[in-house]
């Protein structure tokens, strides 16, 4: 265990310093916010998918019935699963020496710029409701860049949770999110499922 007093503020440290954070809260082992990142996370994907989608298929509101809901957070879940053990598996490939819980704490951990992009994602669900298009795009502009930012901070922490170069942890993020994400957006773009009746 760590000193105590030597704790971290993580959600703030996390921006500037993602790989020391991360091997802090896996080294102390109390941390017990990472599933209220996830679910932030997926939220502001699921959100993110619905707005950028809704040009394509129709209304945002249809979307969001509480069995199309439902069906969608279980799968997005499923699909953080998937990543998290696509890129300990990767990792692992890479000498990296990273569990599987380790390496989804530091995914948590470093997608949060993900999480701080709900805002943005929710008024530019708002705006496509009202019929502001040009408002949701540039909404989504800063959500893109907090995303690109989640991405650069998750292979760093990744990196750090296996124990490899960052180079190596970019390597695992990349081949976890297209081997999880990638089929689920396939799946439903092919299907319909997003699509309002």
């Amino acid at each position: 265990m760590t000193d105590r007093s030597r704790r971290p503020d993580a959600l703030r440290t996390v921006w500037s310093q993602p790989g020391p954070t991360v091997r802090w809260l896996i080294d102390d082992g109390t941390d017990r916010l990472w599933p209220f990142l996830v679910a932030g996370e997926i939220v502001s994907l699921e959100l993110f998918w619905d707005v950028v989608s809704v040009g394509t298929y129709g209304s945002i509101l249809g979307e969001w019935s509480p069995l199309f809901l439902l069906i969608k957070l279980i799968a997005w879940t499923a699909a953080f699963a998937v990543l998290s053990g696509t890129a300990t598996i990767v990792g692992r490939l890479l000498n990296g020496r990273g569990s599987f819980r380790d390496v989804l704490v530091a995914l948590a951990w470093g997608w949060v710029p993900g999480a701080a992009a709900l805002p943005f994602v929710a008024l530019a669900a708002l705006a496509r409701v009202f019929g502001q298009h040009h408002a949701a795009t540039w909404l989504l502009l800063p959500a893109c860049l907090l995303a690109a930012w989640g991405f650069v901070s998750s292979a760093r922490t990744v990196a750090e949770a296996q124990r490899i170069n960052p180079l190596r942890g970019t390597l695992a993020v990349a081949l976890g999110i297209f081997l999880a994400y990638a089929p689920i957006l396939a799946l439903w773009s092919l299907s319909g499922l997003l699509v309002a009746p």
